[in-house]
């Protein structure tokens, strides 16, 4: 499947010598400094080109992986694969002028990478977003003797993190002659470990444990050809990688059948991922699809509930935890800790943090302070967020009518509204938008009469 041409990419090379911020072939792009300004990577997430870096020292570009979508209605095309979908961090390995250097996603040779379920654990939460507590309990039990032994050998740091730097000479070792027997740009891998459980349903069944230390399933190759960088089929790719103790491919078969239920039938993991010459999708269980839809739709309310707290009142982050009625002290508290921990406030004054800013990013008080603010912002959604689901989660709420819970939850003040003729009822003046309406409408524990409305509709 072809993924790049050289002409989109030598377009916005160009574009990128007058501004970082730039629109092309329909899409926003921004590109900003990463990892001390050794690199620009694109941070927009609605398009292809998330995560497109460029070294700004040899102007090269840093490829990265496209985001595959779940199938929908649509039927396979005929003539490809289907591949197991393997649970762990993506990580890549890159062919540049100076050698092979890793990536993941959103990130340029990180030695370490955060994982929710350990961060948790470390903080001493008793549960994950989207996980009920009772579920985690389980897993906690079965787990916690695998994360004591991922602490005590290094493969786990004092945060959380996944320790990932001890085995990537072992990854540029074992695709070494991947990259000299034809012209590789990219090897994309999935890096499973047991010390990396990642939650992908609400009672955590599939892909959480897995019994080694270190494993790289890698699942695709982009080659540079005269159209542009374009992926192998699966039979090429299989055939050009080492099978050893730490690198191995993805399992994968051909398919005549053009029904995704007939593809999947049989399939008692998570799903499969479907690669045809033009098409290549995500098949997913039901269970899986409905965690994702629950959490997705929990932290873009969330989002724009806090979005609004801070743009349109005077309210401070702490303001925030003092009005959540649903934290009782001792968890309103541990948050305040841990965003202070976290954004390394221990004594430390927003303005000396903000001087800093301005001294390691090279970068305007104005958006110092916006970037501060943003990342408090960040750590307090994150928790509140991790608490309200779970709670959710254990009273079994339907995903589709979570917005009219989330007000029971949290108090904000109404946005100003007006009386719309069209629709016969009050709504919120332009710019607030209806899912902002739904949650702080009606106030503390109370459902809005635009509220009433919407759940007519479901």
């Amino acid at each position: 499947m072809l993924f790049y041409t050289h002409k989109e990419l030598d377009d916005i090379k160009e574009l990128l010598k007058s501004s970082h911020k730039l629109e092309y072939g329909g899409h926003k792009l921004v590109f900003s400094n990463s990892d001390g300004g050794k690199y620009l990577m694109q941070r927009v997430k609605t398009n292809k080109y998330l995560g497109l870096a460029m070294d700004v020292t040899t102007s090269e570009w840093l490829l990265n992986y496209p985001h595959i979508d779940n199938l929908r209605s649509e039927a396979l095309s005929p003539g490809g694969f289907l591949t197991e979908k393997v649970n762990g961090t993506q990580i890549m390995m890159l062919a540049l002028q100076r050698g092979l250097i890793h990536r993941t996603r959103g990130t340029i040779e990180p030695a370490r990478f955060y994982n929710d379920i350990n961060y948790n654990l470390v903080l001493g939460n008793q549960t994950v977003p989207g996980i009920p507590v009772t579920t985690f309990a389980s897993f906690k039990q079965r787990y916690l003797p695998v994360f004591n032994e991922g602490r005590s050998n290094g493969m786990i740091d004092e945060m959380g993190n996944v320790v990932v730097s001890s085995v990537i000479p072992g990854l540029k070792a074992a695709l070494g002659p991947v990259f000299d027997a034809r012209d590789v740009k990219l090897v994309s891998s999935e890096f499973l470990t047991k010390y990396n459980p990642i939650a992908v349903d609400k009672e955590m069944k599939y892909g959480m444990l897995y019994p080694f230390d270190a494993k790289f399933k890698v699942f695709d190759i982009l080659v540079e050809t005269d159209r542009g960088y374009e992926f192998l089929d699966y039979e090429t790719m299989k055939r050009m990688v080492p099978v050893n103790g730490l690198v191995e491919p993805v399992r994968g078969w051909k398919v005549s059948t053009t029904a995704p239920e007939d593809a999947m039938s049989g399939w008692t993991e998570e799903g499969l991922v479907y690669k045809g010459p033009d098409q290549y999708i995500k098949i997913k269980r039901a269970d899986v699809l409905s965690f994702e839809r629950m959490v997705g739709n929990l932290q873009f309310i969330i989002d724009y509930a806090v979005k609004h707290v801070f743009e349109q009142t005077s309210f401070s982050p702490e303001d925030v935890l003092d009005k959540a009625t649903f934290l009782d002290k001792e968890q309103t508290e541990m948050i305040r800790a841990n965003v202070i921990d976290e954004m390394g406030l221990n004594g430390v004054p927003i303005d000396t943090l903000k001087t800093y800013y301005i001294s390691k990013f090279k970068i305007s008080p104005e958006d110092a302070e916006r970037d501060i603010t943003r990342t408090l912002n960040k750590q307090i959604r994150e928790r509140i967020m991790a608490v309200i689901a779970a709670q959710l989660l254990e009273r079994k709420i339907d995903p589709k009518t979570i917005y009219l819970e989330v007000p029971k939850y949290l108090y904000f003040e109404a946005p100003p509204v007006y009386y719309n003729e069209h629709r016969g009822k009050m709504v919120p003046e332009k710019g607030y938008g209806h899912l902002i309406s739904s949650i702080v409408y009606g106030g503390r524990g109370s459902v809005s009469h635009t509220q009433k409305d919407r759940s007519d509709e479901n």
